[in-house]
């Protein structure tokens, strides 16, 4: 699996996350997912 890092602004606020890729075709298009980091608000956070 590969990890971009990945940076887009909402508004005025800039958010940071990381976008993984599975190995395989990387012509192919792949479903996604968006995840909130949840009750801490920090997606480095371990704790979960």
């Amino acid at each position: 699996m590969r990890t971009e890092k990945v940076i887009f602004y909402s508004e005025r606020d800039k958010l940071n996350g990381a976008l993984y890729l599975p190995d395989g075709d990387q012509g192919r298009p792949w479903p996604g997912i968006v995840q909130g980091p949840g009750f801490l608000g920090l997606k480095d956070a371990k704790h979960y």
